[in-house]
Protein backbone atom coordinates (compact mmCIF):
# COMPACT_ATOMS: atom_id res chain seq x y z
CA UNK A 1 0.00 0.00 0.00
CA UNK A 2 1.31 3.44 -0.92
CA UNK A 3 0.17 6.62 0.81
CA UNK A 4 0.70 9.98 -0.90
CA UNK A 5 0.23 13.29 0.89
CA UNK A 6 0.59 16.66 -0.75
CA UNK A 7 3.09 18.82 1.12
CA UNK A 8 4.35 16.03 3.37
CA UNK A 9 8.08 15.44 3.40
CA UNK A 10 10.05 12.34 4.32
CA UNK A 11 10.46 13.56 7.91
CA UNK A 12 6.78 14.28 8.51
CA UNK A 13 5.62 12.42 11.64
CA UNK A 14 2.01 12.69 10.50
CA UNK A 15 2.91 10.77 7.36
CA UNK A 16 4.33 7.88 9.39
CA UNK A 17 1.27 7.78 11.63
CA UNK A 18 -1.15 7.76 8.70
CA UNK A 19 0.84 5.11 6.87
CA UNK A 20 0.92 2.95 10.00
CA UNK A 21 -2.83 3.29 10.43
CA UNK A 22 -3.44 2.42 6.77
CA UNK A 23 -1.14 -0.61 7.01
CA UNK A 24 -2.86 -1.72 10.19
CA UNK A 25 -6.26 -1.67 8.49
CA UNK A 26 -4.92 -3.60 5.50
CA UNK A 27 -2.52 -5.96 7.32
CA UNK A 28 -4.83 -8.54 8.79
CA UNK A 29 -2.65 -10.73 11.00
CA UNK A 30 0.56 -10.55 8.97
CA UNK A 31 3.50 -10.40 11.39
CA UNK A 32 5.65 -8.58 8.83
CA UNK A 33 3.00 -5.90 8.34
CA UNK A 34 2.47 -5.65 12.10
CA UNK A 35 6.20 -5.03 12.56
CA UNK A 36 6.10 -2.31 9.91
CA UNK A 37 3.08 -0.72 11.60
CA UNK A 38 4.91 -0.58 14.93
CA UNK A 39 8.00 0.87 13.23
CA UNK A 40 5.92 3.57 11.56
CA UNK A 41 4.16 4.53 14.80
CA UNK A 42 7.42 4.57 16.74
CA UNK A 43 9.19 6.59 14.05
CA UNK A 44 6.32 9.09 13.99
CA UNK A 45 6.43 9.43 17.78
CA UNK A 46 10.21 9.81 17.97
CA UNK A 47 10.35 12.23 15.02
CA UNK A 48 7.61 14.41 16.47
CA UNK A 49 9.41 14.44 19.84
CA UNK A 50 12.66 15.48 18.16
CA UNK A 51 10.88 18.19 16.18
CA UNK A 52 8.93 19.24 19.30
CA UNK A 53 5.62 19.06 17.43
CA UNK A 54 3.51 18.14 20.44
CA UNK A 55 0.19 17.61 18.66
CA UNK A 56 1.71 15.12 16.21
CA UNK A 57 3.65 13.53 19.06
CA UNK A 58 0.39 12.94 20.94
CA UNK A 59 -1.34 11.52 17.87
CA UNK A 60 1.55 9.13 17.18
CA UNK A 61 1.80 8.14 20.85
CA UNK A 62 -1.92 7.36 20.92
CA UNK A 63 -1.61 5.15 17.83
CA UNK A 64 1.46 3.41 19.25
CA UNK A 65 -0.28 2.92 22.61
CA UNK A 66 -3.32 1.38 20.93
CA UNK A 67 -0.97 -0.94 19.04
CA UNK A 68 0.66 -2.04 22.31
CA UNK A 69 -2.73 -2.60 23.97
CA UNK A 70 -3.79 -4.72 21.01
CA UNK A 71 -0.66 -6.84 21.53
CA UNK A 72 -1.11 -7.30 25.27
CA UNK A 73 1.46 -4.72 26.37
CA UNK A 74 -0.52 -2.24 28.46
CA UNK A 75 2.52 -1.18 30.49
CA UNK A 76 4.35 -0.08 27.33
CA UNK A 77 1.21 1.67 26.11
CA UNK A 78 0.81 3.65 29.32
CA UNK A 79 4.50 4.56 29.51
CA UNK A 80 4.60 5.93 25.94
CA UNK A 81 1.28 7.76 26.03
CA UNK A 82 1.75 9.31 29.48
CA UNK A 83 4.98 11.00 28.33
CA UNK A 84 3.27 12.76 25.46
CA UNK A 85 -0.04 13.43 27.20
CA UNK A 86 1.75 15.14 30.09
CA UNK A 87 2.73 18.09 27.88
CA UNK A 88 -0.86 19.28 27.60
CA UNK A 89 -2.77 21.32 30.15
CA UNK A 90 -5.94 21.87 28.10
CA UNK A 91 -8.99 20.04 29.39
CA UNK A 92 -9.74 17.61 26.55
CA UNK A 93 -10.39 20.39 24.08
CA UNK A 94 -9.18 18.53 20.99
CA UNK A 95 -10.08 15.17 19.48
CA UNK A 96 -6.47 14.00 19.92
CA UNK A 97 -6.49 14.84 23.64
CA UNK A 98 -9.81 13.05 24.10
CA UNK A 99 -8.51 9.97 22.25
CA UNK A 100 -5.34 9.89 24.35
CA UNK A 101 -7.36 10.35 27.54
CA UNK A 102 -9.66 7.47 26.57
CA UNK A 103 -6.72 5.13 25.92
CA UNK A 104 -5.06 6.08 29.22
CA UNK A 105 -8.33 5.52 31.10
CA UNK A 106 -8.76 2.11 29.52
CA UNK A 107 -5.36 1.16 30.96
CA UNK A 108 -6.33 2.01 34.55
Amino acid sequence: MTVYLVGAGPGDPGLFTRRGEALLRAAGNSSIAEQRVEEDFRRAWETARQQEVRSLELRAATSLARFHVRHGQPHNARQILAKSYGWFTEALQTPDLRAAFDVLNSLS
